[in-house]
């Protein structure tokens, strides 16, 4: 009996080691529409590595690609892999689809014009190669050779041309590998006098164009015709101004402006072209700082317009804000990506060596991957394919191919069930086979209830046959707003069709109602004792529609009291709890998120803020009124959020986003009208002139932004005060 249950323990443990050395070395997740990670199951597993450096040709000698930059897979099935050797020079490896060597190209011949009109032609060697890219049409070969151009043997008279001693081609090459262009020396009047041409990165659409991302370049993206001449610039990245930094350039000298740092767009890190001819390019200057004003990821069409398909909280650029904001890595670093198929595209990001997959409407549908932890003894593979520096991606055969620099190697990754059900809806989507597609993505979601993608693709399907409300349902679930909207849209036109007679009636009826009781309450009027405190609270109508004599007779004339002034301040703040909370979810997606504590704070620490600060600036002002007075004269003036702010929440539950006007108004006036009574308040307690009130206000509000600041630095002295203790409290502990 012992001897079974020990090797019952063993066969356990060794179960045990095993799913753990297959599972990933790494947590799954997916981010939702507000940019807030999920658990979800892993999407791909590493398969296998193809070491580059070791890899031998047909002669058994290697080939020695020591430093591999890009990838490329060819619609016949062929693997072009651009890279240098040990002595820094440049080839193109092509793969078998297994990745079994097939040639190496090291170079290709040349013909030049000599002076005296006669032809040479000589085998030309690349320097340094960065990029190889197949034309599906022909089978034609383009490879960026960066810093070639300008080698012993390069064209002569192209070098006339040539500016620099780093100067760079392009080289196309027949499937047969002879030569047929080489494009260097490019120059332009719309080119920077400096500039020097060095390819890094091509593509080439259907008709024959050429799209070239050159180093060092930040005008965008080169575009020539099929025979190699330059056309234009397109998709220049957007560069964001800084208001201030505006402000203080147009005060300062020549010499103070030259110092400063120059708005310079940065320079694309990554190129692809999807089947319908859109261009998708990768900017991998992202910097904490920077983050908000550079667009990581562009999908331009033949114009250079970005058409890419963004979320607000979630844009396809990585990790999101939310998710890197608590370290000190920062932003994703993309570095290139690769258009997959059905829409579907993704990006690589080098500091954290993770591929991010989103659909067409740009929701994150996976990630894989995760920089290197436990290298072997070979410093070649990686535990699980974890990665180095990894520079590219690729997609062959439903795998997904990242080549890593460092480890000069090819990880090849393949899809789980969970991947390739994403991938079949997406298809089922294309093709409009919506009651397949549902299918699946219900699937998806029995298997990752978090799945974005799926939540609000079973909406649209729903959406398209008509069943509004479980759409509403489930566009809710995801806060997709936009789309929410135009379901409910069709919903409400449905609810007016089927209960507009019913509604009138219930109108008619509550009308009557309300005659009947406004008779009956006149009737008893009479008999009522008036209630002093409730007199109080109604004394703010007046305050509201007579602003300047209202706070007179309330501070002067004792129409109000301090206690009335407090049941105002706290019905205010609850009022504007009942606004964050049930606002309709088409103006608020957050609604079920709601901090009662803070909704509460949010309108009594500014109001009794105002009031201190106020207090001790009309003192020195030779103001007027109390403490008290400013006190009540303030939360007298909240009364139109309690009037309007109803109003608000009620048409925000049955307008669309195109009626959203309606919504903002109501509430814009509010905050108006209480800050309009307020200023006016204040004035007349203190007695003092239009311009005096002015400037006592903006005093106000100065000493308000002081000690707030100053609150801010007391609390991180008093953090950074605990900390000290702390620490010498465990350094005394351990000693």
């Amino acid at each position: 009996m012992k001897k079974r249950i020990l090797v019952f323990l063993l066969v356990l443990l060794f179960a045990l080691q095993y799913s753990a050395s297959a599972a990933s070395s790494y947590k799954s997740y997916v981010y939702d529409n507000n940019g807030e990670d999920l658990l979800a199951p892993d999407a791909f597993y590493f398969d296998k590595n193809i070491d580059l450096k070791n890899m031998k040709d047909d002669k058994g000698k290697a080939v020695g690609m020591t430093a591999p930059h890009d990838i490329f897979a060819s619609k016949e099935g062929l693997i072009y892999v651009s890279g240098d050797n040990a002595d820094d020079e440049g080839m193109v490896l092509i793969l078998n689809s297994d990745f079994s060597f097939k040639k190496v190209i090291k170079g290709f011949k040349h013909t030049i014009t000599l002076e005296n009109g006669k032809t040479k032609e000589f085998n030309d060697s690349f320097g340094s190669v960065t990029n190889a890219f197949v034309d599906s049409n022909d089978g034609s070969i383009y490879i960026c050779d960066q810093n070639g151009a300008t080698k012993e043997n390069s064209d002569y008279t192209v070098r006339k041309n040539i500016v620099n001693e780093t100067s760079g081609r392009v080289i196309k090459l027949t499937k047969d590998f002879k030569t047929e262009m080489v494009i260097c020396g490019v120059t332009n009047e719309i080119l920077p006098k400096d500039f020097i041409f060095q390819p890094k990165k091509i593509v080439v659409d259907a008709y024959g164009r050429i799209f070239i991302l050159s180093k060092g370049f930040t005008m965008g993206i080169m575009e020539f015709d099929a025979g190699g001449d330059f056309i234009q610039c397109i998709g220049a990245p957007a560069v964001t101004y800084n208001p201030i930094e505006l402000f203080w350039r147009a005060i300062s000298t020549d010499e103070q402006v030259n110092l400063m740092e120059q708005f310079v767009p940065t320079e694309y890190s990554g190129i692809d072209i999807d089947d319908e001819g859109f261009i998708y390019v990768t900017n991998s200057a992202f910097e904490k700082d920077t983050y908000d004003d550079i667009q990581g990821l562009s999908k331009l069409n033949a114009k250079g317009n970005d058409v890419l398909r963004t979320l607000e909280e979630n844009k396809p650029y990585g990790d999101t804000e939310a998710s890197w904001k608590a370290t000190l890595e920062g932003p994703s670093t993309l570095t290139d990506v690769m258009t997959v198929k059905d829409g579907i595209y993704a990006v690589l990001d080098q500091l954290r060596g993770k591929v991010f997959f989103y659909n067409v409407d740009g929701i994150n549908l996976f990630e894989f991957g995760t920089v290197a932890d436990d290298p072997d003894s070979a410093h070649v593979n990686y535990i699980d394919g974890n990665l180095d520096v990894p520079v590219a991606i690729e997609w062959f055969n439903e795998q997904c191919l990242v080549v890593d620099k460092e480890l000069h190697c090819i990880n090849t990754y393949s899809m789980t069930n969970y991947a390739e059900k994403i991938f079949e809806a997406s298809r089922l989507h294309n093709l409009d086979q919506y009651d397949d597609e549902i299918q699946i993505w219900n699937e998806v979601l029995k298997l990752n209830n978090n799945s974005v993608a799926a939540k609000q693709n079973i909406a649209k399907v729903y959406y398209r046959n008509k069943d509004y409300k479980t759409a509403m349902k489930y566009f809710k679930e995801i806060k997709d707003q936009e789309n929410y909207s135009k379901a409910y849209k069709y919903q409400r036109q449905q609810y007016i069709n089927d209960y507009f007679t019913w509604a009138l009636l219930v109108l008619v009826v509550l009308i009557i109602l309300i005659k009947l009781f406004k008779k009956w309450r006149k009737a008893h009027e009479k008999q009522r004792k008036p209630k002093k405190l409730w007199e109080e609270i109604k004394f703010s109508k007046v305050i509201m529609f007579r602003p300047l004599n209202g706070p007179w007779l309330l501070t002067r004339e004792n129409k109000g009291s301090a206690l009335a002034a407090t049941v105002i301040l706290v019905a205010v703040s609850f009022m504007s709890l009942l606004q964050a909370r049930f606002t309709g979810f088409v103006f608020n997606a957050k609604a079920e998120e709601v901090n009662i504590f803070l909704e509460f704070a949010k309108i009594c620490l500014p109001v009794l803020l105002f009031v201190v600060c106020n207090w001790a600036v009309t003192s020195l002002m030779n103001g007027e009124g109390s403490f008290k007075a400013i006190y009540m004269a303030t939360c007298y003036s909240l009364m139109p959020i309690m009037y309007l702010y109803p109003v608000a929440i009620i048409l925000s539950n049955v307008m669309v986003q195109e009626e959203g006007d309606f919504y903002t108004v109501f509430v814009s006036v509010a905050l108006f009208w209480v800050f309009l009574l307020i200023f006016l308040g204040n004035m007349r307690i203190h007695d003092y002139s239009l311009g005096m009130a002015v400037l006592e206000i903006v005093i106000t509000v100065v000493v308000m932004l002081l000690v707030v600041f100053l609150a801010i630095l007391l609390a991180a002295l008093i953090q950074q005060m605990a900390t000290f203790v702390e620490n010498i409290i465990e350094e005394i502990s351990l000693r």
